[in-house]
């Protein structure tokens, strides 16, 4: 038989009750009482600091969507943003304001779903513009990747905390696009330039389409579709306070999603 609860923590007197009846009086206030649930987790978001200066000169402008083009472009942009959010979960700094990470190619797949020959590629591409540097850790067989510009002003790439990087999930954002479509390519550099235009650890950017458009290179028709794929992609969202901003000379507020 169940434990009996004492007769004076029931509402009821128990006086001529059997015990049948007292045992299902007691039952029935178990049941009703609620059961306190565990708060589910926040989700864990940090920033990490991305050389922001070439974006705002320009620099994306350079990751063209032709044919010959747009797969190592799309792959290169997913590598800096990967080796971005390596190097500040490590806090691994190199000498002159420069971050690095120490990284294989298998940890790269995971992280940005880059195979080996787009790595490669990647960084080439990387390397001839500046962007990044890299050498070889003899003892650890990692590739040492350098961000070059880290300057007294940097943007910062909103991602989900340091992802495992064995993980066959790795940085989901960036495994969402892929290096074969254009559509992907002005999606990532889209979402860059938000990440270079943000200023610490605030999620909302103002800018306008004119903007967008100079500093990507991107035609009109091609930043909506752009923004509208990030928006399906859960990357970002349209701040509801963008009705504030909109007479501004058409300038709207992004909030961009944790990748």
């Amino acid at each position: 038989m169940m434990d009996r609860a004492p007769a004076a923590d029931l509402d009821a007197p128990t006086v001529g009750l059997t015990e049948a009846a007292v045992d299902a009086g007691w039952l029935a206030r178990v049941r009703a009482e609620p059961v306190a649930r565990p708060e589910p987790p926040q989700p864990r978001t940090c920033w990490s600091p991305l050389p922001n200066r070439w974006i705002l000169e320009g620099g994306l402008r350079a990751f063209r969507e032709d044919l010959a083009c747009a797969g190592r472009s799309t792959a290169a942009l997913k590598l800096l943003a990967a080796i971005a959010i390596a190097a500040d979960s490590e806090r691994f700094m190199a000498p002159d304001r420069m971050f690095a990470a120490q990284i294989t190619h298998d940890e790269l797949n995971a992280l940005a779903g880059l195979s080996r020959p787009l790595v490669v590629a990647a960084k080439k591409f990387l390397s001839a513009r500046g962007l990044v540097e890299t050498d070889q850790d003899a003892s650890t067989g990692r590739t040492i990747y350098v961000l070059r510009g880290l300057g007294s002003t940097f943007g910062s790439i909103h991602h989900a905390g340091a992802p495992a990087r064995e993980s066959a999930v790795g940085i989901a954002g960036l495994r969402k696009l892929s290096c074969r479509r254009a559509s992907s390519l002005r999606a990532m550099k889209v979402y860059m330039l938000l990440s270079a235009l943000r200023r610490g650890e605030v999620d909302s950017v103002v800018t306008n389409r004119a903007e967008i458009v100079d500093l990507t290179g991107l035609r009109e028709a091609h930043v909506e579709s752009s923004l509208a794929e990030l928006k399906k992609r859960k990357m970002i969202t349209m701040d509801p306070r963008s009705a504030r901003v909109s007479a501004d000379a058409g300038r709207f507020m992004v909030r961009t999603c944790p990748l």
